[in-house]
């Protein structure tokens, strides 16, 4: 082939350029066919353009041209206002709901301290509705912020790892999943595990921040209780000074004789109660000389009582009451005890109360102390009735205090401020006469020598009350630090109370039968009474004297309380005020009442107020960066795969909707990953088509 007949290359035009000059009339290019004119063009002057030679054709034939059918995209479209109806609707929820969750947390937090009240189960439920939304809620708002955050960013520009992060992390499972998925833990990693775990610890924080305690309300309130330091109401200054019976001091020492045979036969678990049979508080004995409080055990049943029945006290208040309570009781100790077989001889210890007494302004009175003076036991002269035991004492206030002793200064207190007071010792004498073994010359008598003493006593009384019923107790003791009378002299000192004691105390359980052991002698060897099943009768070999004391103390407590109280003891319990009398003294206390208040929690309140901020601002986040974007929602969707697919044909001006809307116009196409072709000329490429246009991948691995 000549020189003149080969066609020009471009490279060899561009060669050529630099060695020789160009022919008059270009050659034709091989590739002037890509020039020719379209259908419809006018001439054909573009096709006969010889081509700058400053433009380099090279490597042209490398790409593929244009295809002939490829449309011009859309024209662009203004800015994606966001101002559909589903993006308002979720604007909207994304901050009413968490701002929602914030004034509920308010509103709980003002609760604290406030009382409980009728709505109780409400709160609990609604605290038990809002801890189950809240992950629901928080999964909804932060997700959705990932979502926009993610797709704000690709308009922005930014790694295809960083955002294949934030679109993986959009639960708290995914979260995880995403970071060892894409081994990527790094600061963003990090951050995104953070605001997730808000997630449950908020949960948590809305169930546990509001609790319930109780809390006690202390008011000042005045409680009215018994002085049993005063005697004007005692029975024995009711009567004619007198030692014979008549018809009503019958009658008065029947009520009191059965009250006292009550009450020592009692069982056991009642007489180691805090209280009596009528709800009367019992005042244990005292026996630390200490001034310091000592504390009374709970539900000791070693606790032993000065008497077996107890000292009223009426509250006007309700609740729990605490008051400081004044009291005196006698005590008796015996130390010694003397065993001897009966003889007049023996009996002469012993002085007639009727030949040894004189009338003083109408009350009785001793001819002179030092001398035992009481009934004799053994002596039909001494009583009407005869008894199994008898007491005599040795001194008695002198006849100058009688005429002090009148109504209503009739109370030991009248020789409180008294000063130079000669208070020598008082002794009390028992004598017990057991049945006579007329076989075997053993001792039938006893006579047990004991000192009598005033105790006064300081005691802490708690009382709480539910509803009607009233419980009280000592809960703590010390000896009185108020002034009071000689422990020396006692509510006994004084005869006229004495020779009533001494003439009913001994025959108030009835008259003794053949055989049988008055209930009184029987409780100074067994205050259970459980062994009373085997056998009534008691030996003086039964009798104890290091017992004697406290037991006998504790009858004789007993009848000296029921003779001041009278029969309204029984009444005293129900807040009586005949029952009271004038023995009262009002005394100002603190009453308790327990109630139900509203506990916050300061911390479960501030991880929830944390929490529920952190919400807020989710919300108020994804809804300004929604709005900060301008193209359409593509992230997220699947017919993202579709939008300029060369394999899916698509309805034209579609580029700017969103990703949901384009699935909604397009939701009926049925499509598949699998191998598709363009045309049947083309290679099978990997890539989503339509199903009957595209095989399975593994139909088509198989044909392979």
């Amino acid at each position: 082939m000549s020189t003149d007949q080969r066609a020009v290359s471009p490279m060899s035009s561009l060669a050529v350029d630099h060695r020789e000059s160009l022919p008059d009339r270009p050659q034709p290019s091989p590739r002037s066919s890509l020039n020719r004119p379209r259908d419809g063009e006018v001439g054909g002057t573009r096709s006969e353009r010889v081509p700058s030679p400053d433009i380099s054709s090279h490597g042209a034939g490398e790409y593929s041209s244009v295809p002939t059918d490829e449309k011009p995209a859309d024209d662009v479209q203004p800015r994606n206002s966001n101002l559909g109806f589903a993006t308002i609707l979720a604007d909207v929820t994304s901050i009413i709901f968490p701002v929602g969750v914030v004034v509920f947390t308010v509103l709980v937090f003002r609760l604290n301290g406030s009382e409980v009240g009728d709505n109780l189960r409400d709160w609990r439920s609604a605290i038990n509705v809002f801890a189950t939304l809240f992950p629901i809620l928080y999964a909804s708002v932060v997700g959705r912020l990932m979502f926009e955050f993610a797709r704000w960013r690709l308009e922005s520009g930014a790694t295809l790892g960083f955002l294949e992060q934030l679109m993986g992390s959009r639960t708290v499972g995914s979260t995880v999943t995403t970071i060892f998925a894409l081994r990527s833990l790094n600061i963003l990693a990090i951050g995104l595990l953070l605001i997730w775990s808000i997630s449950p610890i908020g949960a948590q924080a809305i169930l546990r921040m509001l609790e319930t305690q109780t809390q006690p309300i202390v008011e000042p309130t005045n409680i009215t209780y018994f002085n049993n330091r005063a005697l004007p109401e005692s029975i024995f200054f009711r009567l004619p000074p007198s030692t014979s019976d008549d018809g009503n001091s019958h009658a008065l020492f029947a009520s009191l004789a059965t009250l006292y045979t009550i009450l020592i036969s009692t069982p056991k678990d009642i007489k180691s109660e805090t209280m009596d049979l009528w709800g009367n508080v019992k005042i244990p004995v005292l026996d630390s000389d200490s001034a310091e409080w000592k504390d009374i055990p709970d539900n000791s049943t070693d606790i032993q009582y000065y008497s077996l029945t107890g000292i009223p006290i009426r509250s006007t208040g309700a609740g729990n009451t605490t008051l400081s309570l004044e009291s005196s009781h006698i005590h008796v100790d015996c130390p010694t005890a003397n065993r001897f077989i009966y003889s007049p001889s023996a009996a002469q210890k012993w002085k007639d109360i009727k030949a040894n007494v004189t009338g003083t302004g109408g009350l009785l009175s001793p001819t002179e102390n030092g001398t035992w003076i009481g009934l004799d036991s053994n002596s039909t002269s001494s009583r009407d009735i005869p008894a199994q035991w008898s007491i005599a004492m040795n001194r008695w206030a002198d006849d100058l205090w009688y005429p002090l002793w009148t109504e209503p200064n009739r109370s030991l207190d009248i020789f409180a401020n008294e000063t130079n007071i000669e208070a020598g010792p008082t002794e009390l004498l028992l004598r017990i006469n057991l049945p006579a073994n007329t076989f075997q010359r053993t001792p039938n008598q006893i006579e047990i020598t004991c000192s009598i003493k005033q105790q006064y006593v300081e005691s802490n009384v708690s009382c709480s009350s539910t509803g009607s019923q009233r419980d009280c107790k000592v809960i703590a003791q010390r000896p009185s630090q108020k002034a009071h009378a000689p422990e020396d002299i006692t509510q006994l000192s004084f005869f006229q109370e004495f020779i009533w004691v001494a003439r009913e105390l001994p025959i108030a359980t009835g008259r003794p039968l053949s055989g049988m052991t008055d209930p009184s002698l029987f409780y100074l060897k067994d205050p259970t009474f459980e062994s009373f099943s085997n056998g009534s009768s008691v030996g003086i070999q039964d009798i104890d004297e290091r017992d004697v004391g406290p037991r006998f103390g504790q009858l004789l407590n007993t009848y000296v309380s029921l003779s001041q109280l009278s029969g309204s003891i029984t009444n005293a319990g129900k807040n009586d005020a005949v029952a009271l009398a004038s023995n009262i003294t009002t005394h100002e206390a603190l009453s308790t009442t327990s109630t139900q208040i509203y506990v916050v929690s300061q911390l479960w309140i501030g991880l929830c107020f944390f929490s529920t901020c952190v919400l807020v601002i989710a919300g108020i986040l994804g809804v300004v960066i929604t709005h900060l974007t301008y193209g359409p929602e593509t992230l997220g969707y699947v017919s993202t795969m579709i939008r300029h697919s060369k394999f899916v044909e698509i309805p034209r001006k579609t580029d700017w909707l969103d990703g949901s809307d384009l699935t909604n116009k397009l939701k009926g196409a049925r499509l598949r990953f699998g191998y598709t072709r363009q045309d049947d000329a083309a290679d099978p490429v990997l890539a989503v088509g339509h199903e009957q246009k595209t095989d399975r991948i593994k139909d088509f691995v198989v044909r392979k």
